[in-house]
């Protein structure tokens, strides 16, 4: 990576928020354990599965947001080399502007991404992880690219995130007056 970069990390109000959000969800699963007692077989049963796979998934996510919370890293990384996305556990790591077509902004819900395409989609994802090439061929197919970054929970905005894409995406490389902090909007 090169000395000038562009470092956007996660904002921690809202890291916090969602820890506290998985935190309310594994509380949950309390009164489903006691409720289910009263029920009778298969119903506690199910009732049990229920809470164990709330608990599980909710724990992930809550160890996943304070880790994050409290390391303190990039959650991405742009310089004149490309960008690194470090933003989720669904992250796509490094990428070259070489091998970047286009980037945009798409929506699901009331979510909105910045999509990036490469520019050879079955060479980038041989290069992934199998199970993350799985869920990126997924994203394929619901949004057209296979990377979706959030900018809900970095410290930019969703505008000024693509703008700064877009640009190093023209040039193949950062210039210079890019790499001026980021605001956030």
């Amino acid at each position: 990576m090169s000395e000038a970069e562009i470092r956007i990390r996660h904002n921690r109000l809202k890291l916090v928020l969602q820890a506290l959000g998985s935190l309310a969800f594994i509380a949950c699963a309390v009164p489903m354990v006691l409720e289910g007692k009263r029920a009778s077989g298969s119903n506690f049963l199910l009732t049990l599965m229920f809470a164990v796979v709330d608990v599980a998934f909710f724990g992930f996510c809550f160890m996943f947001f304070m880790k994050r919370l409290f390391a303190g890293e990039a959650a991405l990384i742009i310089n004149s080399e490309g960008l690194d996305d470090r933003s989720s556990a669904a992250a796509c790591g490094f990428v070259a502007w070489r091998d970047i077509q286009a980037a945009y902004v798409t929506q699901m819900g009331s979510q909105k991404f910045l999509s990036v395409i490469p520019k050879d989609l079955d060479a980038f994802l041989a290069t992934q992880p199998e199970g993350r090439a799985k869920l990126m061929r997924a994203n394929c197919h619901i949004c057209g690219s296979p990377i979706n970054i959030s900018a809900g929970t970095l410290e930019v905005s969703l505008n000024r995130l693509v703008e700064m894409v877009n640009r190093y995406i023209a040039v193949g490389a950062a210039p210079a007056n890019l790499l001026n902090p980021v605001e956030s909007d």
